[in-house]
């Protein structure tokens, strides 16, 4: 008996000092009022090198008004998120890394609905900087209301509702930059940063918000993908020329775009779509119509399609359907234009005759408003 106590004192250590297998996944639990069906767990930026090794479970499904989801450990910051039925969708969210408990308000369609992580740091950083931001929106509204009143010159509405919504994004980044100053250990900067990058295109207050986030958000794995997106964006800052690139023509030869060298038109609209994008189709027939209302002296097209290679035959459909008859160019796979960091579509820039861009996703109101002021 003596002689089995040791023993099993030495298998009891052995047993306690066993490593434990670590956790392969956060828990994400739920509660939805009032809905039932499945939810989906949606990234809410395109470039998927943020999510590095994320996987995702695609959906849940809402059993007794509670959920779900799990997110990979591998991931060690926050990450942005929607949730989203097939009618609607949250305003985006931010997961911290660890088991964590939300409340959604309702997700009827044409709700907008609110999400509620509890002891969530970071929503409550969130609601501080929407807190800043929605003071220049106030100005925004008060601006737009008067501009949407009868007596406010009609030849002057859409060129004063533009300067107001640029003097919004502008404002809005001023703020942005302060609140990154002021918090710079926060991924809610970072990611707003991101955002606005995605959907904006480079802006200088954008870049001078990120240098002032901390060195430890620096050094993290995801913000070299940041800042190699801001250079990217940066490729086609308001004042540079186009880049050159290397496409395909339609006969899918390899061919040198080169606006700045070979555009004999006073504008040219280069324009990214692809043919399974719903928004990139309908702009088309007014594409169409200002392309043939205006000489070619005055006005060209560029469109650069990012088909996948199973759907070129897609593209020549559309291309056909649609009439194009401008040049139409294919960068396979989308390969050159991510490497551009054009990850959201359409996107369009305007350039002047020496190539030079003006304008990034120009309107097709401004576009042919633009025309009639060159008449």
């Amino acid at each position: 008996m003596k002689k089995i106590a040791p023993i099993l004192l030495l298998i009891f250590i052995i047993i306690s000092c066993k490593k434990v297998k670590p956790k392969e996944y956060y828990s994400i639990k739920g509660k939805i009022e009032n809905f039932n069906g499945n939810i989906y767990l949606t990234k809410a930026l395109f470039d998927d090198e943020y999510y590095f090794d994320n996987s995702l479970k695609d959906s849940v499904l809402v059993s007794d008004g509670k959920f779900e989801f799990r997110l990979s450990t591998k991931n060690n910051f926050p990450l942005p998120f929607y949730i989203e039925t097939d009618k609607t969708k949250t305003s985006h969210f931010i997961l911290e890394p660890k088991d964590q408990q939300i409340i959604i308000d309702s997700l009827y369609y044409n709700v907008f609905p609110k999400i509620i992580c509890k002891n969530s740091t970071i929503q409550k950083e969130q609601l501080i900087l929407k807190e800043r931001i929605s003071i220049a929106l106030e100005k925004f509204k008060t601006e737009f209301k008067k501009i949407k009143s009868p007596d406010f010159p009609k030849d002057s509405i859409e060129k004063s509702a533009i300067n107001a919504r640029e003097k919004l994004t502008f404002e809005s980044n001023l703020i942005l930059k302060e609140f990154a100053k002021d918090y710079p250990n926060s991924f809610v900067s970072f990611w707003k940063i991101a955002m606005n990058i995605q959907y904006n295109g480079y802006n200088e207050e954008l870049e001078n918000a990120y240098n002032n986030l901390s060195t430890t958000i620096k050094q993290s794995k995801v913000s070299n993908v940041l800042l190699q997106n801001i250079l990217k964006a940066k490729t086609f800052k308001i004042g540079n020329h186009f880049p050159i690139i290397k496409l395909k023509n339609k006969e899918l030869n390899e061919i040198v775009l080169n606006v700045t060298e070979n555009s004999k038109a006073d504008y040219s609209l280069v324009d990214f779509w692809f043919s399974n994008c719903g928004p990139c189709i309908a702009q088309f027939p007014k594409l169409k119509e200002l392309h043939s209302k205006y000489n070619p002296k005055q006005f060209n097209i560029i469109s650069i399609s990012t088909d996948k290679t199973k759907d070129i035959d897609n593209w020549y459909k559309i291309m056909e359907q649609k009439n194009m008859t401008w040049p139409n160019l294919l960068d396979e796979n989308g390969t050159k234009s991510s490497t551009l960091g054009i990850v959201s579509f359409p996107t369009n820039y305007l350039l002047n005759k020496k190539g030079i861009i003006i304008k990034k996703n120009i309107s097709l109101i401004e576009l042919e408003k633009l025309f009639e002021k060159a008449e």
